[in-house]
């Protein structure tokens, strides 16, 4: 029997944007989802509900303050947040925000996650084999939003192991802007922060 791949296994997919933010975006999901910040759902009254969702944030802290971003803070139960200043005559603007998850969705602990990247041309696309050594797929036929990324690169697991897209993507895109914006201010913006948060 052969398994269609839905779109939780697809971790991001960077199109049509600048060159620079698709770079580091696509960088960080790679080096992000090796991580395993899996929520325990026997845990849910702890925040985090694992340790090594507080380890991701101080993570990603320590990756914020190494792209030369200034304010940046964490709390004992995994929220992170970064804020960046706006541009001078634009400060009255309202508060631009991003926030993002650093828990994945609960799954069976696995020692490694490997995210791989392709070029998707349409049609049905294999991307590995599952713990039982079944096929794992993709097709526009099974998930419709893949018609729409015939030429695109998406990063998706290996068969074995959710990559974790809802909340690495999140993480990645944060990650690409605040390198696209290292060394040169963000034009024509109000103030703008940026969240994290564990479950």
């Amino acid at each position: 029997m052969r398994k269609s791949a839905g779109f939780g296994t697809v971790c991001d997919y960077v199109g049509r944007c600048d060159d620079e933010f698709r770079f580091g975006c696509v960088s960080e999901i790679l080096r992000v989802s090796q991580s395993d910040p899996t929520v325990d759902i026997t845990q849910e009254q702890n925040i985090p509900s694992l340790k090594r969702e507080l380890a991701m944030a101080e993570t990603v802290v320590q990756d914020l303050k190494e792209v030369g971003t200034q304010d940046v803070s964490i709390v004992e139960h995994a929220y992170a947040t970064a804020l960046w200043s706006a541009t001078p005559k634009l400060e009255s603007l309202p508060t631009f925000s991003f926030y993002c998850r650093l828990d994945t969705v609960w799954q069976p602990h696995v020692d490694h996650v490997t995210p791989t990247v392709y070029h998707y041309e349409g049609g049905k696309c294999t991307i590995g084999h599952d713990a039982e050594g079944e096929e794992v797929w993709i097709s526009h036929e099974t998930n419709t939003n893949f018609k729409y990324m015939v030429g695109w690169d998406p990063v998706t697991g290996d068969g074995t192991s959710l990559v974790g897209g809802d909340d690495k993507a999140g993480i990645a895109e944060l990650m690409g802007c605040a390198q696209a914006s290292q060394g040169r201010p963000l034009d024509q913006t109000s103030l703008y922060r940026a969240g994290l948060c564990a479950g």
